[in-house]
């Protein structure tokens, strides 16, 4: 619930707070790991706007 009531200003403000949640506090994934997921996101969001 922590990141819905600060989720304010799309995902660039949300983005720490859900790092802070899944790689530090839960510890389910690496850092690396996210950062490759952002990157892909980012990547697929860029090429679709391209296309679309």
């Amino acid at each position: 619930m922590k990141i819905s009531f600060f989720g304010f200003g799309g995902g660039n403000a949300v983005m720490p707070l859900i790092k802070n949640e899944v790689v530090v506090k839960k510890r389910w994934i690496t850092e690396d790991e996210f950062n490759h997921l952002l990157i892909c996101q980012i990547v697929k969001l860029s090429a679709t706007k391209l296309f679309f």
